[in-house]
């Protein structure tokens, strides 16, 4: 894939625009160096500055044929380089530089989404679902059923439309709950499991790569899942975008602040998470290399996997691909 890459620039250069050969070769040389120049002045100079054995007829058909494919520009009897055409050459290396560069070596940090990709929904569930319309019931003396009635109509009539409602001590203070958060987080922190795959893979990616979480959950929330299993010692920084961003959704202005946050640039980061849309395609859109976990469906696509193994195998995979730097990207350019 890689090698193609090279071959289609030379291709690019030499073969689609130029036609290749050493004339048309040294005819942008000099005209690079020296412009506007007639047909007669090309060819003297380039007999006396690079000792071709040419006709001027074959300079001549060279000039005619490069403006026709719109390598140069003919004003009068007179011949230049067409800025067009440079354009669209410097285009085409910016594209293939960018493309090398964003999967290889640079590759400095991988970002983990949390729920659903290193722990599961359980706890959420427990607590917004079960434990708090208990304690409703409890302190308003009504049955478990009428609670969760009562308790989860508040959530559809609030969510999303007052200030912290992603915030679980706002439900408390709004329900006017005699307990706190602290006391029910002591009795409810067992039910936070991580996959089973989580601690072995992030051991491995710990020793070649900072990692960090970027998450939608709560900091109260990613605190307590982090504490568990000390799941906090492998990340050097973790990020909740409503905590830490005011942000309820990842988006692209989110991913970019992090990047300039952890100092990098966009192609020095891989992000994995669950979601299609906050895990894949935002993080796309910002220019960053993205993967979607998908721990139920066996099929098998492109940027999707299984599970944290599988995710380690194509990380290693691109790290140990043929590299190419950015000082040796121009040098084999040059070569072409």
């Amino acid at each position: 894939m890689y090698l193609n890459l090279f071959n289609l620039t030379k291709q690019m250069i030499h073969s689609e625009i130029l036609g290749g050969g050493k004339l048309k070769d040294k005819v942008i040389t000099l005209l690079s160096l020296q412009h506007p120049l007639s047909a007669k002045q090309v060819f003297n100079r380039l007999k006396q500055n690079f000792d071709l054995s040419v006709t001027y007829q074959a300079v001549h058909k060279a000039l005619k044929e490069m403006v026709v494919s719109q390598v140069l520009v003919q004003k009068e009897k007179e011949y230049e380089i067409s800025l067009s055409w440079l354009n669209k050459i410097n285009d085409f290396s910016e594209h293939t530089k960018r493309e090398y560069l964003s999967i290889h070596s640079k590759i400095k940090v991988i970002s983990f989404d949390l729920d659903g990709c290193l722990s599961d929904n359980a706890f959420d569930e427990i607590v917004w679902r079960t434990e708090i319309p208990k304690l409703y019931a409890s302190e308003r003396n009504i049955s478990f059923e009428q609670a969760f009635l009562e308790v989860t109509a508040e959530y559809k009539r609030l969510w999303g439309k007052v200030e912290g409602w992603r915030d679980v001590t706002f439900w408390f203070k709004h329900f006017e709950f005699k307990t706190s958060w602290e006391e029910l987080a002591k009795n409810v922190k067992k039910h936070i499991n991580h996959y089973g795959d989580v601690i072995p893979v992030l051991k491995e990616l710990q020793k070649q790569f900072t990692l960090i979480i970027i998450s939608h959950a709560d900091r109260r929330f990613l605190d307590l899942k982090l504490d568990s299993d000390n799941l906090r010692s492998f990340f050097t920084k973790t990020y909740s975008t409503i905590s830490d961003f005011k942000e309820y959704k990842k988006n692209k202005e989110l991913f970019l602040a992090v990047c300039k946050e952890m100092e990098i640039t966009p192609e020095e980061i891989i992000h994995l998470g669950d979601s299609v849309e906050y895990d894949y395609t935002v993080p796309t859109s910002a220019g960053i290399q993205s993967f979607i976990i998908d721990r139920v469906s066996i099929e098998k696509k492109e940027n999707v996997v299984s599970d944290l193994y599988e995710f380690k195998e194509k990380i290693m995979t691109l790290k140990q691909s043929w590299i190419i730097t950015e000082e040796n990207f121009f040098d084999i350019l040059q070569f072409l």
